[in-house]
């Protein structure tokens, strides 16, 4: 049995189609672009298409529409990147959340039979030096002429992460009959915890390295809002709450204090309309400059309390409305300051956002 994903290409063509036009000692006639896509079902598990080891792995529906469905690609001069991916109403109406990667970029040139792989870097040099050759109708949005098929050789089935432990940083795992939305540290600290024999947890004594928000920087971070699907709530007005509140962050059998002074949360969405990029001013413990395995950010979760003081961590973990992940950090600033948004740039906190999941 081959289990694979699905790439389809969006292709922006140019005006005055194959007259092309000349950029850097070429003939430029279309660029393409490649996106993998990934199918999660609702507790965030990978569905993954199969086919036996003879046949072809064909192209397969989701929901009655094909992947290529779910996004619309438009030419986007206002954007870092040149483009912007859009979810369509086939994306919001679905029973699977279908997120993507960038696979593989190409440009074509006049004087070559194939199209020639380049990175995505120089494909966005391409659009945003160009923007004149490519802001037309035909581009918004682009269109699909081919897709391919990438077979996924090794796969891991862990429990709390289904093939995705060391790709995929959340995921929702069945815990006492509920879904728990988990970041992968959370859930390994957890499992350590765990007394399996009686069913319930054991006391939890984590070393706390706390912020020093008299002598700590103010760091403007991006990142993202990732809800939990089972607790209904108001994301906006809970997270303008929160604000000035103590959230913690378990890592490494420890746990780090941050607090955040403000937030600003963009009008768009990710990941199939449901997560929200953000950015934040933060004073924290953690050395968020250190980079983490595979991408991942910081999740940041606010500290409850109740009649009998702080609640245990894995409570609050249970409990929260969402999760707050931060990775980028794009300014330092010695002192809080009420125009700290004017530093935000909103493309590339979006871009941040997408890369988390």
């Amino acid at each position: 049995m081959k289990k694979y994903r699905l790439n389809y290409d969006k292709l922006f063509i140019v005006k005055g189609g194959i007259e092309g036009f000349e950029y850097k000692g070429e003939i430029i006639e279309a660029l393409q672009i490649y996106f993998e896509y990934r199918v999660l079902d609702k507790t965030g598990y990978e569905k993954f298409f199969t086919c036996s080891d003879n046949e072809e792995m064909t192209e397969q529906l989701i929901d009655g529409y094909d992947l290529n469905s779910f996004y619309k690609c438009s030419f986007d001069r206002s954007r870092k990147l040149g483009y912007s991916m859009t979810p369509t109403e086939i994306a919001l109406k679905s029973d699977y959340d279908v997120v993507y990667n960038v696979d593989c970029c190409f440009k074509v040139l006049r004087d070559e039979e194939y199209p020639i792989l380049i990175s995505h870097e120089e494909f966005c040099d391409i659009l945003l030096s160009n923007a004149e050759h490519f802001d037309i109708s035909g581009n918004k949005p682009t269109q699909s002429v081919s897709y391919g098929a990438n077979e996924i050789k090794e796969v891991c089935h862990c429990e709390i992460c289904n093939s995705m432990r060391e790709e995929r940083q959340f995921a929702l795992s069945n815990w006492d009959d509920k879904y728990i939305l988990w970041d992968v540290d959370e859930a390994s600290a957890f499992d350590k915890w765990l007394d399996t024999s009686k069913d319930k947890r054991v006391p939890v004594d984590f070393p706390i390295v706390k912020a020093n928000e008299e002598e700590s920087p103010y760091l403007l971070v991006y990142g993202i809002i990732i809800p939990n699907p089972l607790r209904e709530c108001n994301l906006i007005k809970e997270a303008e709450d929160y604000k000035g509140f103590g959230h913690f962050t378990l890592l490494d059998g420890k746990i780090y204090e941050s607090v955040y002074s403000d937030i600003w949360l963009s009008p768009d969405k990710v990941h199939s309309g449901k997560d929200i990029p953000c950015a934040v001013l933060l004073q924290t413990s953690l050395d968020l400059n250190k980079k983490r395995d595979y991408g991942f950010g910081y999740t940041m979760t606010v500290r409850y309390k109740d009649e009998k003081g702080f609640m245990d961590i894995f409570t609050n973990i249970m409990n929260r409305s969402f999760a707050l992940c931060v990775k980028d950090v794009v300014k330092i600033l010695p002192e809080y300051t009420d125009d700290w948004k004017k530093y935000i740039d909103e493309a590339a906190c979006i871009e941040t956002a997408r890369g988390i999941f």
